[in-house]
């Protein structure tokens, strides 16, 4: 979710600017383009544009359109040709033709402003797994063009949502299924009264990363992982961790003292550089439920470490079965404490997107799938 973290402070920037704006949502694609559904970006009626990461004006024809829309203060779509050439300046353009759909709702008034409320509410609950059904396009007028629906659990969805019948009965299933993967999907559904397309978007947990030890290589570790919008706290002694640390963490526990809340959506990273501190966190760690436990060092360390707990816990090999990783990090031939850092967060990352950690180049089918 650190896109929508970064969209929402640009909002921020951009509404005292008095100039409208509006909230751009790319909901479906088609030929040759290389944006996945859902990229959000905030546009100015002067064309500039934010989000992803980037910035720039837009030039026409995508402008002419978006300011067409903010004229009516209503919510709009419109389509956009990828190849055209003024939309390179936008990031989307291909040599290859495509087309974009896309929603655009200007934020005008309360009213206006009701899609970014939804999109806080889903930043506030981003320790579970959380669902918007986007209203893409719509040929009635229940439900209206751009309204977004949370979706919580079945039975409180089924009330506010306002469509019923087998519309509604394949829109839940849609949602059972593919919130389990973490995949969006995008919905062309009938009813008596006509037709609308649905874009159900899927958000993961957001990572929490715990750091059992605190020194340099926590520190890069750190920095990289809140860089990605990951939660990071860091588990080691008060009189170890320095200022940096102190000031960039989520949060700070003492192994002597409260043990960190970690659960499936967890990683730890065992980095103590002491062996005897290292095996005593492992050992704490056994009957906690992260699915990704990671041991820094060489594999003679590592061995030394297994091989001395087995001695008082004869079932160690089965209670790691699966998430113990060890020596930690992707084979990238990483060199030095930043490179090593790189190839164990792409290690977490692989791990709780259950992906090999290869190279995309051998990859069948669609990127981000």
């Amino acid at each position: 979710m650190q896109d929508l973290r970064d969209l929402l402070r640009e909002d921020a920037a951009q509404l005292p600017q008095e100039r409208a704006v509006a909230l751009v949502t790319l909901v479906g694609a088609d030929g040759a383009t290389h944006h996945r559904t859902a990229t959000r970006m905030l546009v100015r009626e002067d064309g500039y544009w934010a989000g992803g990461g980037q910035s720039g004006y837009l030039e026409v024809p995508a402008l002419e359109r978006i300011q067409a829309v903010l004229a009516t203060a209503q919510p709009g779509r419109i389509t956009v040709d990828t190849g055209e050439e003024a939309l390179r300046e936008f990031g989307i353009g291909l040599r290859r033709g495509g087309r974009l759909a896309a929603l655009v709702h200007p934020l005008v008034g309360e009213d206006g402003r009701r899609p970014l409320t939804r999109l806080w509410e889903l930043l506030a609950a981003d320790d579970e797994t959380q669902v918007l059904v986007t209203i893409a396009d719509s040929a009635q007028a229940v439900p209206p063009l751009g309204e977004m629906y949370r979706y919580r659990e079945e039975a409180g969805f089924r009330q506010t949502f306002p469509v019923g019948g087998p519309a509604l009965d394949r829109l839940v299933e849609t949602i059972r299924l593919h919130r389990e993967n973490y995949r969006s999907k995008y919905l062309h559904l009938t009813t008596e009264r006509g037709s609308f397309e649905a874009f159900v978007e899927v958000f993961p947990p957001r990572v929490r990363l715990y750091l059992f030890g605190a020194n340099h290589d926590s520190l890069l570790l750190l920095r990289m992982a809140k860089n990605m919008g990951w939660y990071v706290a860091v588990v080691a002694p008060p009189t170890e961790v320095n200022r940096e640390i102190y000031a960039a963490a989520d949060a700070l526990y003492d192994p002597a003292g409260e043990w960190p809340p970690a659960d499936r959506r967890s990683a730890a990273v065992l980095i103590g550089h002491d062996r005897a501190t290292d095996a005593a966190h492992l050992r704490r760690l056994l009957d906690s439920p992260p699915p990704y436990i990671g041991l820094r060092g060489p594999a003679r360390r590592q061995t030394a470490i297994l091989d001395e707990l087995r001695a008082s816990v004869p079932d160690l090999d089965t209670r790691l079965a699966g998430r113990f990783f060890g020596p930690i990090g992707l084979d990238i031939g990483a060199r030095g404490p930043g490179e090593i850092a790189l190839s164990i967060l792409a290690e977490i990352r692989a791990c709780f997107a259950h992906r090999p950690g290869g190279f995309l180049h051998g990859r069948a089918g669609a990127l981000h799938d």
